[in-house]
């Protein structure tokens, strides 16, 4: 599925009321688990190759789901933060010496490691709807082998999409509310579009 192609999905078939109703979830904590779980919804249709926003029902598995994700994305940061962790401490007991610069820096190689696979994570739950799915480190690996020049396409255009989504934060007064529905819109545009590359996969 093409990039403009990807953009131009949510505004379809009644995808704007979609694209507001998950803003305004976005905007509310815990609340925006339920926009957490349709965004999946959208990897599973990308997989899928289905071209059109999920709808709006089954609450209770979007919320679940959701939390998943959450849970999921914070077991696979744990280990980057323990490293920053430990060397924040290390940098503040002992400045004189830069102790913790090193393991700074594996850190955050770590951290965007991580990062570069969290996509192909949370499609490959999503297809599967198995919490194990998100560990099956071998598939994983496989999967963004066989894909690799556009699944970093894919990553660099939506980094791209993420720094713009950053510096409109930063207009006065407006700023911080359009960022939940761009962050939403974001979250649906990569879904199809990970997702895309995990179906091709």
């Amino acid at each position: 599925m093409s990039f403009d192609k990807v953009l131009t999905l949510p505004f379809k078939n009644g995808g704007i009321v979609k694209v507001l109703i998950g803003g305004v979830l976005m905007m509310i904590p815990i609340v925006n688990f339920f926009s957490t779980g349709y965004i999946l919804e959208c990897f599973e249709q990308g997989a899928k190759k289905k071209e059109n926003m999920p709808e709006w029902e089954d609450w209770g598995n979007k919320f679940v789901n959701g939390l998943l994700i959450a849970i999921i994305s914070f077991i696979y940061m744990l280990i980057p933060m323990i490293i920053f962790g430990s060397s924040f401490y290390r940098l503040m007991a002992f400045p004189r010496y830069h102790m913790g610069m090193g393991m700074s820096l594996i850190g955050m190689l770590v951290f965007l490691a991580f990062a570069f696979m969290l996509p192909m994570v949370t499609a490959n739950f999503a297809y599967k709807r198995n919490f194990g799915a998100a560990f099956e480190l071998g598939y994983i690996f496989q999967l963004i082998g066989k894909s690799l020049g556009s699944y970093i396409g894919a990553f660099l255009l939506y980094i791209v999409a993420g720094i713009i989504c950053m510096i409109i934060a930063m207009i006065p007064f407006i700023g911080w509310l359009c960022i939940m529905f761009i962050s939403f819109y974001l979250g649906c545009v990569g879904g199809f579009l990970f997702g895309s590359v995990y179906g091709d996969a």
